[in-house]
């Protein structure tokens, strides 16, 4: 084994946050709800860089919002954003601290716009230092496809046998192991992880 991959959201970061909701509510004159239904309805696509940032937000808001006030808004509710996965998990960033203790490259591999990208390397000093860094919205590629873990492997310069990846999706974990990265389920009722179990 030559690397660790992990994702970042709810594997890296804790679940999200509470707030953003309400705080772009309240920007909008909308209900939390409304704003967490769009917010998901449209994630995809800002994900993969289809959508700036004041495009999605637009859609998120809906048409019931000016657009102006959005553009208004903007920076603001990108800072929201990534404030809401700011927080580490602990456990996750202690077995990136083994892995480099045990020589292995680190890398990232996340569904995540590069607007949250920017924000988050400024208000995660926490973060591990990456070998390599695949973030979706950079390459227009997301998870389960097989662009964005190729995108991944040849960053880290190993083969998919070479590398433990830790994502918090069925779908996501299985389009790994179909490529051959040994990928490991990571939720809350997952057993530890094991360095025993990594050949």
């Amino acid at each position: 084994m030559k690397a660790l991959i992990l994702d970042y959201g709810n594997v890296l970061s804790l679940d999200q946050q509470p707030g953003l909701y309400d705080h772009a509510a309240g920007a909008f004159g909308l209900t939390a709800g409304q704003v967490y239904s769009g917010y998901w309805e449209n994630r995809l696509d800002y994900d993969r860089g289809l959508l700036n940032g004041r495009d999605y937000w637009e859609r998120v808001a809906g048409i019931s919002v000016p657009a102006l006030a959005v553009h208004q808004q903007l920076d603001q509710l990108i800072r929201w954003d990534a404030e809401s996965w700011a927080a580490p998990n602990s456990a996750v960033l202690a077995i990136a601290g083994q892995a480099v203790a045990r020589g292995l490259r680190v890398g990232l591999l996340s569904n995540m716009p590069t607007d949250i990208w920017n924000e988050l390397q400024a208000l995660c000093a926490w973060m591990p230092r990456f070998d390599h860094v695949t973030v979706s919205g950079l390459i227009g590629s997301l998870k389960p496809e097989r662009e964005i873990y190729e995108h991944c492997l040849q960053g880290l310069g190993v083969e998919p046998g070479e590398a433990v990846f830790l994502d918090d999706r069925p779908e996501n974990v299985e389009a790994a192991r179909a490529l051959g990265i040994d990928a490991r389920w990571f939720h809350k009722d997952a057993p530890p992880f094991d360095w025993s179990t990594i050949s």
